[in-house]
């Protein structure tokens, strides 16, 4: 997994474990009750997409750093 996505993904309160298959998946908890499970590739490609969508936003020039900050491929 992406480091810099599993770290924001912590920082969210969310728990990253690897089950007996040796898949990643991601926790959480939402309004104090547990959340079911996302694999690690799910978490990780919504934030590639958030990414890539905010650099959709802005100059080409300033989307490449951005993407390169978060090691996004196009």
């Amino acid at each position: 997994m992406n480091e810099r996505i599993k770290k924001l993904a912590e920082e969210a309160g969310m728990n990253i474990k690897t089950n007996i298959s040796g898949v990643g998946l991601v926790f959480g908890t939402f309004e104090g009750y547990k959340t079911s499970h996302i694999s690690v590739e799910e978490l990780e490609k919504f934030a590639e997409l958030i990414i890539v969508k905010c650099c959709d936003q802005v100059r080409a020039i300033d989307a490449m750093t951005i993407k390169q900050h978060f090691g996004v491929k196009e």
